[in-house]
């Protein structure tokens, strides 16, 4: 049996980020997953825009919805954002989750990932960074943060405005938004005395070339393709980990318990294939599986059935309005499909900023996806709809969530496998009423809503709790110190977001990233001793 210095079990965004210090630095690092992966057929065929697909291409049905259909329905299935992002040809990123991962709530959508690259896969790339209060609220050290967001930010490419970091130039907006800019410059002091300020986000998308990776070419294709790899994807760094000497990438292996040992950890995984139980053994483990997965290994692994653990999920309202002033104005097709402007909320909520609204204009997502919601017949919905489409913009609405007495997880014992019961009701928050004011904000822009749509709580595919951090030991559970070590067993590291004991309104990815190369250069300072 090869011995290790390092295991990593997941290849999502947690994972690899974790992985790229301890491989710089040369020790032996293996990486376990199951690794469904389907994502050459997102980089090759035309390089048409979205325009040109639809009018031009006989067979758009497989780019749009999938081989298998799957794109028709997933709307209609209510798994909200992770539902629609995660189906047709990108289905592959959850194929096997739900028979590998058993997991039952009936309160909650959980969409989880045993693809290479994880979630990351078919991610939406917009990138937030936690100030202090924001990081003190999830339990990371603020001060640790800003050398390993920008390690992330030169390893994947980030674009945005000037900010503190150094990114690459903005990427330019399309009409729509630079309209809702000009209105935005005219009611700028009516709209921060509401308390809202409108700015682009960063993305990670590339706005100039980046070694084999093409700068964004304006397709409007982000959704349906990975041709010239301008969004960022978590495969692309494993790519490059695999090219190293030191790393092994691992897959179809689905670990199901850790255990410290007097040399080291043991870690025992199946051979999904086979159904063969496998033993690996490290001088260390890192656990980076996605909040949900790492919290049922560990879990399992220390016996604690039926013994309730938080959980946080969060959930989104999307709010598609018509930007009036734009009506009946052919839109400029070279434009990208990911989030155009950001509103932001200067209130705070539990340390946090209380809102975070993210703008899309609708084109590239599908006339079908909004037919349930026009009181109209098929024919005529479909008429109106590509009428109004040029001018709609999507407002996707997220707030903070934090951990609650009421919202657990347990582990049980199952016939076949163990599953995860999620107990995640909702709970008085204010977040209507919030809305409500977000409408009125996005009137004073020009924007009329049509209608508000409220997603179930996990369906934006942030999850966060189960092995929470914290500076002293807790007593009775599962925890890990701010260095993500597992107390009360040497050699294990949690890198994801089971430690954290919230999840902001802003989208995590960028932070999880950083989080976890921090871990990483935490297990590589362990290894030293």
């Amino acid at each position: 049996m090869r011995r290790f210095d390092t295991i990593i079990i997941g290849s999502g965004l947690s994972g690899i980020h974790a992985a790229c210090p301890l491989v710089e630095a040369g020790y032996a690092v293996a990486m376990l997953d199951v690794g469904e992966d389907d994502s050459r057929v997102l980089e090759a065929g035309s390089a048409m825009t979205f325009a040109e697909h639809r009018r031009l291409d006989p067979t758009q049905q497989r780019i749009f919805l999938g081989e298998d259909l799957s794109g028709i329905g997933a709307f209609e299935q209510d798994a909200g954002h992770a539902g629609t992002m995660t189906s047709g040809r990108r289905s592959y990123v959850v194929r096997s989750a739900p028979e590998l991962l058993p997991t039952k709530s009936s309160d909650a959508v959980i969409t989880e990932s045993l693809a290479r690259g994880g979630l990351s896969e078919a991610w939406g790339a917009v990138c937030g960074f936690l100030d202090e209060e924001e990081c003190a609220v999830v339990g990371i050290p603020a001060e640790e943060m800003p050398e390993h967001y920008q390690a992330v930010i030169e390893r994947i490419g980030v674009s945005g405005p000037k900010f503190r970091f150094d990114l690459q130039p903005p990427v330019k907006l399309d009409d729509n938004h630079m309209e809702l800019l000009r209105r935005y410059a005219r009611k700028k002091n009516h709209l921060r005395t509401q308390g809202y300020t409108l700015t682009q986000p960063a993305l990670a998308l590339l706005s100039r070339d980046k070694g084999a990776r093409r700068a964004t070419d304006y397709r409007d294709m982000d959704f349906w393709d990975n041709i010239g790899r301008s969004v960022y994807r978590g495969h692309y760094t494993l790519e490059g980990l695999e090219r190293q000497p030191n790393f092994s990438y691992i897959p179809r292996r689905l670990v199901s318990h850790v255990a410290a040992t007097a040399s080291g950890v043991r870690i025992t995984a199946e051979d999904v294939d086979t159904g063969n139980a496998l033993i690996y053994e490290a001088r260390g483990v890192v656990l980076a599986a996605g909040s949900v997965n790492t919290t049922r290994i560990l879990l399992a692994s220390f016996g604690r059935y039926d013994e309730p653990v938080p959980i946080i999920l969060k959930n989104n309202y999307l709010v598609p309005s018509v930007l009036l002033a734009r009506l009946g104005r052919a839109p400029d097709p070279q434009h990208h499909s990911l989030c155009q402007l950001v509103l932001e909320s200067a209130k705070r909520r539990s340390g946090m900023m209380s809102a975070y609204v993210q703008l899309y204009s609708y084109g590239a997502l599908l006339l079908h996806k909004l037919l349930r919601y026009v009181p109209l017949p098929v024919p005529h919905a479909l008429q109106a709809l590509a009428l109004l489409v040029p001018s709609i913009v999507l407002a996707d609405i997220r707030f903070p969530s934090i951990a609650s007495p009421a919202r657990y997880l347990t582990l049980r014992k199952g016939s076949a496998r163990d599953f995860v019961e999620i107990v995640h009701p909702s709970l008085p928050s204010g977040d209507r009423a919030e809305v409500r004011n977000i409408k009125r904000a996005l009137r004073s822009l020009g924007l009329l809503p049509l209608r508000t749509i409220e997603s179930p709580y996990g369906a934006t595919s942030h999850y966060a709790g189960g092995i929470p951090s914290s500076a002293t030991p807790l007593l009775g559970v599962l925890s890990v110190d701010l260095k993500g070590k597992l107390r009360g067993a040497e050699g294990i590291f949690v890198a994801d977001t089971a430690s954290w004991h919230a999840l902001p309104a802003k989208p995590p990815g960028l932070t999880v990233m950083a989080n976890a190369n921090r871990i990483g250069v935490h297990m590589r300072d362990y290894l030293k001793h």
